[in-house]
């Protein structure tokens, strides 16, 4: 037997809002037979090339499985005479009874390789493209990782295998290596995902609940730590920074500042940012999911301290920033971002460090509240909200300024909150205009340690030094302006 799957748009198949069936075509011993699968679509809507959904990604892993299970069963029934055109009809439309499941030679289709299948699945997943067309591949990266990491001690491995005896020594294995809790938990949670779906597509019924209780021990409360924040005098901190740091330093902390000023949105928003989000009257808009599939829009007032910074970048393409736009792109761009931000935090806290010491006064540094640690992108919307809870903004209205919605009511906020309310409330948030800067110069002498290794000493200043203040008494070789950050703001402690 031969078959495929397709969208017969034959004049005769037309439906009454326009759109045509998905068809299987099934051909064998000299007859062909055509059946729907219960899916229609515009002609608009589909790729003829791949004979597959553009935009529906739901629809589009439908079609696919379906693919992959027609394949599967046309190759099976080489060696299968069970496997006949009314058991790939009903296979293919989810119709198959318990008998056909789990009859003799029908069993065989239960013997079905887990790695095979989830490999499968994960190149499926990579291929779903996001509401920017973008391939989203973080599904499929997750599967692939859990899958290799069960391989290591199980090479082999059908469905039918899997037991929570399986698992649970697989778990074991992991923590005696010392991996983290919460890495163990992701495989887990991803080789479950797997074994649901192939649960669901090859229509398997096992009595065994294999992950149920598997989980204990590697799994976290939520909320357990307080979520990590900035001060808002470390947000005015890297306002200062402007145009004084190495080009990735000065991305980094340009990124930063937009997801701050943007309500606290993740970088993937702003990596992503298209120039059409961006209207004339200098708002930018936001979207959480497709509009047509529950999805909602909101928008946010573009100030004039953010524009200073999106002005820097110019795109020949539909993005505001350059930059690959596939998931290793931003994967990439993510990890740098994140290690340009801590070289900025120590860099900046040891020049701060060593004033302290000189004038013997408190400043404030790039501390990560409330227990410390390194500061990363994912803590610009902690920020932006621990900043807006301590100046009382309503919570529906932050809501509104960061992209929230709630599940108990079915609202716009921005017609709750009008513009000019919502403006207002977020300028306050991210206004640092009312901090107090002392300005260094910042002068450095390079030297050789006793290990051979490059170090270097450094001089501050109020102003611009005299030439003798730059000789260095003892070696009397001169102090020299750094290329980057040359100039350094502080902010004393309770001087505002």
């Amino acid at each position: 037997m031969q078959g495929k799957i397709y969208l017969d748009t034959r004049g005769s198949q037309v439906r009454k809002d326009g759109s045509y069936p998905v068809t299987c075509d099934i051909t064998g011993k000299g007859k062909q037979k055509p059946f729907v699968l219960g899916l229609k679509f515009l002609k608009e809507d589909w790729d003829f090339r791949k004979e597959e959904p553009k935009r529906d990604k739901t629809k589009l892993l439908i079609i696919r499985r379906k693919k992959s299970l027609l394949d599967d069963l046309l190759l099976k029934s080489l060696d299968d005479g069970a496997i006949t055109f009314d058991y790939i009809k009903k296979a293919l439309k989810g119709k198959l009874t318990g008998s056909e499941l789990n009859g003799n030679k029908e069993s065989k289709t239960t013997e079905i390789d887990f790695f095979e299948f989830g490999f499968k699945l994960a190149k499926e997943k990579k291929q779903v493209l996001n509401e920017k067309g973008v391939q989203k591949e973080g599904n499929g990266e997750s599967y692939i990782t859990a899958l290799n990491q069960l391989k290591k001690i199980r090479p082999k491995l059908n469905f039918s295998e899997i037991d929570y005896k399986l698992l649970s020594d697989f778990k074991k294995s992991k923590l005696t290596l010392g991996l983290k809790k919460n890495s163990i938990a992701a495989y887990l949670r991803g080789l479950k995902a797997i074994y649901n779906e192939g649960l669901k597509i090859h229509k398997l019924n096992f009595e065994h609940h294999p992950f149920v209780g598997v989980f204990t021990g590697v799994t976290t409360r939520k909320n357990r730590t307080k979520k990590r924040n900035i001060s808002i005098e470390s947000i005015k901190i890297f306002e200062t920074l402007n145009n004084s740091l190495a080009k990735g330093q000065q991305l980094a902390i340009d990124m930063f500042l937009l997801q701050f000023y943007f309500g606290g949105q993740d970088l993937m928003d702003i990596h992503y940012l298209e120039k059409k989000q961006v209207s004339e009257d200098g708002r930018i808009y936001f979207t959480r999911g497709k509009l047509n599939e529950g999805g909602y829009e909101f928008d946010l007032k573009i100030f004039p301290k953010t524009q200073r910074i999106l002005n820097k970048f110019k795109s020949p393409d539909k993005f505001i920033f350059k930059g690959r736009k596939d998931y290793k792109g931003y994967k990439g761009h993510l990890r740098r971002i994140n290690n340009n931000l801590e070289k900025v935090q120590e860099r900046y806290n040891a020049h701060a460090k060593r004033i302290e010491v000189i004038t013997g006064k408190q400043y404030h540094k790039l501390d990560l509240l409330p227990l410390g640690g390194k500061i990363t992108t994912k803590v610009a919307r902690h920020t932006f909200s621990t900043i807006a809870n301590r100046m009382y903004v309503e919570p529906d209205l932050l809501r509104s300024l960061m992209g929230h919605e709630r599940d108990d009511v079915d609202t716009i906020y921005k017609d709750v909150y009008p513009e000019q309310e919502r403006d207002k409330h977020h300028s306050n948030i991210i206004n640092t205009s009312k901090i107090i800067l002392v300005k260094k110069h910042v002068y450095q002498y390079e030297f050789l340690n006793e290990e051979r290794k490059r170090s270097y000493k450094y001089k501050y200043f109020d102003s611009e030094p005299k030439p003798e203040q730059l000789i260095d008494g003892r070696t009397d070789k001169k102090y020299t302006e750094p290329k980057y950050l040359n100039t350094i703001y502080l902010i004393e402690k309770s001087t505002y």
